[in-house]
């Protein structure tokens, strides 16, 4: 049976993020193309906006989580992904790991652990 679900992914990618304590009224949408929004909100102090995409999919919660705890298919999806390391799995859905990400010139790479 497929159902349909909203998946909201807060993008937190150290390049962009803050400390993310707010409400869903502080954000502000920016674009919205083939059924993905993304919004972007202003913190205190911070130089850089913080952002979050929302997109609806049409399939089984499983299959989503599927491709998303597929550590091997990181660099497919996610972009600047040099290498992503499984570090803890507790449950199917419940898992750390250790993602490095390899950014253009100007920019600095980054690593970080995911839970």
């Amino acid at each position: 049976m497929r159902t349909t679900f909203k998946l909201i992914l807060l993008l937190m990618s150290p390049l962009f993020c803050g400390f993310v304590n707010s409400s869903d009224y502080d954000w502000n949408k920016v674009r919205d193309v083939d059924g993905v929004q993304v919004y972007t909100k202003k913190y205190q102090n911070d130089d850089i906006d913080s952002f979050k995409s929302v997109i609806t999919i049409n399939a089984p919660i499983d299959s989503v989580l599927t491709v998303i705890i597929d550590l091997n298919a990181c660099s497919d999806w996610v972009h600047c992904c040099e290498k992503s390391i499984l570090l803890l799995r507790k449950s199917f859905s419940e898992c750390y790991h250790y993602q490095v990400q390899i950014f253009p010139f100007l920019v600095q790479d980054r690593d970080f652990i995911l839970h």
